[in-house]
């Protein structure tokens, strides 16, 4: 055969062609290592492996657009005159076929991890828009319809791979060459490489875990709650059904939010009557919900929320802002678990009419100093160190 006289496919679309190819290799082994960590319960490096397995996924789907538009505008090279007219219609229905799966597959990916209530993020650097609300048994089917189109890949990529090979040892005809170049077959092998490479060196994790010692200042926990001022204040009556206690933190580059299902108040608070004002919160650490039954599960193992009550005590206000909707902020309040309790504050507006109050508040919280998320669960590559607290709270008078 004259190599000559080849007709290629044009150079990006070879380089794309090989990318994509090793970046779908590396997937299946992204997937593979993140069943066996499930299977060994290591739920960071699972998490870990995943979020690279959704990034590697986002970027086929990215090059898949991108050969598809230069595709369109640069027609493939002519079969072969040799090749049967069957050859060329199987290679025409498996190549549109494998161009669909490009598409399928991360677009499946997506709605799944978007049913779950997890963003997807592109490597930590930003997140995609969730596609679909969160939904357990939509994920469940998206979960069955990605295993399955992932079979459906494994099979027509080995067709594929398994007729190019025919083709040229069996044939010895200028398909293989087509799509063939020293560079191009380079990048894929290289991108499969760099892959695996990083895996096995610098790990899932993402480097080795922080001490949590280290992140905590001396200061950041007293051993003494603040004692709650007794007065003859009214109990605000809670309607629970009204409020939550809700937070967000980031996951793999993407924010995710939840909230806790069980807790009570105690507040005598009246913004004329600062003093005599004061505050308790109890909250069932268990019953953490984030729309996500995997991500629950963790968040209720010891290195997290472990059975148990936090409460939040405050027995001091400071009035911020007197306008039409005031703000305040807590003095000297504390959240105390697991045997300590740490200093926190608490930035709330409220709103009342004669039937109606409401207190909206926020605190950021640091994860590491309250020793939330404790062994390797410290390192912050995957898990944010901050989290942002919400409160709205709906009583009557």
């Amino acid at each position: 055969m004259d190599a000559v006289a080849v007709q290629k496919y044009t150079a990006p679309g070879r380089y794309m062609h090989w990318a994509v190819a090793g970046l779908i290799a590396l997937q299946f082994i992204l997937a593979q290592l993140a069943e066996r960590a499930e299977e060994a319960g290591a739920p960071l490096r699972q998490l870990a492996l995943l979020a690279n397995h959704k990034s590697v996924g986002m970027t086929v789907l990215m090059l898949a657009l991108v050969r598809i538009a230069w595709r369109l505008s640069h027609p493939a090279p002519t079969p072969p005159a040799t090749m049967p007219v069957w050859q060329r219609r199987t290679a025409a229905t498996a190549h549109v076929s494998l161009y669909g799966l490009l598409f399928a597959m991360p677009i499946t990916g997506w709605l799944m991890s978007s049913a779950s209530a997890y963003t997807v993020s592109w490597f930590n650097l930003f997140a995609f828009p969730d596609l679909v609300a969160s939904s357990a048994a939509l994920k469940d089917t998206l979960a069955e319809i990605h295993e399955t189109l992932a079979g459906v890949l494994a099979a027509l990529a080995a067709l594929h791979i398994g007729a190019a090979l025919w083709h040229h040892f069996k044939e010895k005809d200028e398909v293989l060459h087509r799509m063939t170049s020293m560079g191009s077959v380079t990048l894929g092998c290289g991108l499969l490489a760099i892959g695996i490479t990083a895996l096995a060196i610098i790990g899932p994790s993402g480097g080795p875990p922080v001490s949590a010692e280290a992140t905590r200042s001396p200061d950041r926990v007293v051993t003494q709650q603040v004692p709650i001022t007794t007065s003859d204040l009214l109990m605000w009556s809670i309607a629970y059904a009204d409020s939550e206690i809700s937070f967000s933190a980031e996951q793999a580059g993407a924010i995710f939010t939840g909230h806790f299902s069980t807790w009570q108040a105690h507040i005598q608070f009246e913004p004329e009557n600062l003093p005599a004002s004061s505050a308790l919160v109890e909250i069932e650490l268990s019953s953490v919900q984030t729309g996500d039954s995997d991500r629950d599960a963790t968040l209720g193992q010891p290195d997290w929320f472990a059975a148990g009550v936090a409460r939040f005590s405050v027995g001091k206000f400071e009035k911020l802002d007197s306008g039409a909707t005031p703000t305040f902020r807590t003095i000297g309040a504390t959240l105390s678990f697991g045997g300590a309790a740490h200093p926190v504050e608490l930035t709330f507006s409220l709103t009342q009419n004669e039937s109606t109050r409401v207190l909206e508040g926020t605190a950021r919280l640091d994860r590491l100093a309250l020793g939330v998320g404790t062994g390797e669960w410290t390192d912050t590559t995957w898990v944010g160190q901050f989290v942002d607290v919400l409160v709205r709270v709906v009583a009557k008078p």
